[in-house]
């Protein structure tokens, strides 16, 4: 699949589904053989199955199997393939049409009902919190897997550490020896990229590498700078399906894109040169980039206070959130870190007013989620993993 667009932009498909299928008391047999992806173990839930379905980008319908809790993850649609009684649950990505037959297969039978994805356009939170990590010094970003594993930068101590569900005391050092580390993301491979800020990096732990010495250098590494094989003092990071990074370059006022295997990066917004500006061209320390569903980028342009959103071929962004002023009404906001959910919606973590903000889309004022003292880092449990790749 390629698509003919400049640097920055991406083909993107529509949210694989709105709701997930299921047939209760059946087995999904395939049409064609083979195309079963993996046997995912470990899965607890059949929710937990359908995300890690809706994680995988291959994955199309799944065999729950809640007694040994296997997860079966299949690459055909329900439509291609049999369904035969069964004590299991099979889960599809994709509605079947009332009454059609497909050659070779069969429609989901009437007893289906949806299961709605956890993010929903009005969502509320509970203001008491629960602990998933503890011990901590300095924790900045969080990052949470399918299996819901936890991920801490614990900046001051240069480590990234995963907690496992229902266990907030004993972690697993996943990277070290990082100096002042700000952001981390896993992607749905099992690999954590790490903000090395204070080294002017970016790193990827592929699973199962020492913490100390397994670490591949993916964007940067070369000292602070402004040259395109350069960073200078990286935060947030996004990592698309296909490896792609994008890298708010903090000192730098712009954003990087790189490339898997790319020895430069490209600014996709800001200034090349790192100049700073408020103007809709110019970023003042960029800390967080993002993407939604369609492919625009949001930027939280913390010293602008405002979040920035740009589209597919934009030279220049459009304010969505804030409005250029620091305080703490509803319309203002001095961004750290931000989530983007299929909606639209903006999650904004405004530590210097200690609240978590949601902006709804198209609305300027925002709605107090949560008030939290020193607040830094956000994840949400998102559930699409949303195609991009660079033009051909």
């Amino acid at each position: 699949m390629s698509c003919s667009r400049y640097e920055q932009t991406q083909y993107q498909r529509p949210i694989r589904s709105s709701n997930i299928y299921l047939s209760i008391n059946s087995r999904y047999v395939p049409f064609r053989l083979p195309n079963l992806i993996e046997n995912a173990t470990h899965i607890d839930t059949l929710v937990l199955c359908a995300h890690t379905c809706l994680n995988n980008d291959n994955c199309n319908t799944a065999n729950y199997f809640p007694n040994i809790k296997v997860c079966s993850l299949y690459t055909e649609y329900l439509t291609m393939g049999q369904l035969l009684p069964d004590i299991i649950t099979v889960i599809s990505l994709s509605q079947c049409p009332t009454g059609r037959n497909y050659p070779g297969g069969i429609c989901a039978p009437p007893q289906t009902f949806s299961l709605p994805l956890p993010i929903v356009p009005n969502g509320t939170w509970n203001q008491t919190g629960v602990i998933v990590a503890s011990n901590l010094s300095t924790p900045y970003q969080v990052a949470v897997d399918s299996a819901l594993n936890v991920y801490v930068v614990n900046s001051s101590q240069g480590t990234v550490l995963k907690f496992s569900p229902n266990n907030s005391k004993n972690s697993t050092t996943i990277a070290s020896g990082l100096n002042l580390p700000f952001y981390t993301s896993v992607d749905s491979s099992g690999n954590v990229y790490v903000s090395d800020s204070f080294n002017h990096r970016v790193m990827k732990y592929p699973p199962g590498s020492d913490p100390s010495t397994g670490g591949i250098v993916i964007a940067g590494g070369h000292g602070p700078g402004g040259a395109a094989n350069q960073l200078n003092t990286p935060s947030g990071i996004f990592v698309d399906c296909a490896g792609t990074v994008y890298i708010a370059d903090r000192l730098n006022n712009r954003i990087q894109r790189w490339s898997v295997n790319s020895t430069t990066g490209v600014t996709v917004a800001g200034s090349s040169s790192g100049v700073s500006g408020n103007d809709s061209m110019h970023l003042n320390l960029p800390l967080d980039v993002q993407f939604d569903n369609t492919g625009n980028m949001y930027i939280a342009d913390h010293n602008n206070n405002r979040i920035q959103k740009w589209l597919p071929f934009a030279s220049s962004g459009t304010t969505v959130a804030g409005n250029g002023t620091h305080g703490s009404s509803f319309n203002e906001v001095t961004p750290v870190m931000m989530f983007v959910d299929s909606y639209m919606n903006i999650f904004v973590v405004d530590n210097s007013n200690n609240r978590i903000l949601k902006f709804s889309s198209g609305v300027i004022n925002s709605t107090v989620l949560l008030t939290l003292a020193g607040a830094e880092g956000l994840a949400i449990d998102k559930l699409i993993c949303a195609e991009r790749h660079r033009g051909s």
